[in-house]
């Protein structure tokens, strides 16, 4: 069956989430109390509403409670994210997931319904350190405690090495996942090239990643 979602809050955040997943879907709607913002989601889909998010029988006459995914991008706030999940969960709304900026409050969104909940502040800090600490780290995704996939741009002055040569699976620990050059994707097979420039993506621990990116150098 076809997922429905719903976007509730039409700020930076919340315009680029619905931009990136009317890519995928056009069963979504969207809303806000500000109709400049409200305008400016009409570009991506059809159904957006002027709303107050925190009013339940508002968000039930245009049909929320038949969503299957709301998320709500508020983010700092906090008083109008709990009144509209609380409306959310009232209207039977099995998955919401919120945006927190602040972690205090994160046990208290929890205990009312929130199934998922995310820190768009404390990701980009926690993407951004990790760019910092390696100059060879492009961009930065955790997946857990321990495995995160980090994009890995190989230095101008590295010699070409096929990936059953670098071995980096034995080496490292850490597994080559796509490979992109220029405007090229590439599956990798142990027989394909990394080449200068080339911008890999790795899994594994991010200590071992680490050590993995250094060892590109001395190629």
């Amino acid at each position: 069956m076809k997922k429905s979602f719903a976007v509730i809050g039409l700020g930076s955040f919340g315009l680029a989430l619905l931009k990136e997943l009317s890519k995928y879907t056009d069963n979504i709607i969207a809303l806000d109390q500000v109709e400049e913002q409200v305008e400016k989601a009409t570009e991506y889909i059809n159904q957006c509403f002027i709303l107050e998010a925190t009013n339940e029988a508002a968000l039930k006459s245009i049909g929320m409670q038949n969503i299957d995914h709301a998320i709500i991008c508020f983010g700092t706030d906090l008083k109008a994210t709990i009144l509209t999940l609380v409306s959310l969960k009232n209207l039977g709304v099995k998955r919401i997931t919120v945006r927190c900026d602040n972690d205090q409050y994160l046990p208290i969104l929890e205990k009312l319904g929130a199934t998922d909940i995310f820190s768009p502040q404390k990701l980009a800090g926690i993407r951004l350190g990790n760019r910092i600490v390696n100059d060879n780290f492009a961009d930065y995704f955790n997946l857990t405690n321990d495995f995160s996939i980090v994009e890995v741009t190989t230095p101008e002055n590295m010699k070409e090495i096929s990936i059953l040569d670098l071995n980096s699976r034995n080496r490292f620990g850490v597994n080559i996942i796509l490979i992109r050059r220029k405007n090229l994707t590439i599956a990798p097979r142990a027989t394909d090239l990394i080449k200068a420039g080339d911008r890999i993506f790795v899994f594994g621990n991010q200590s071992q990643i680490l050590k993995f990116s250094d060892s590109l150098s001395e190629n």
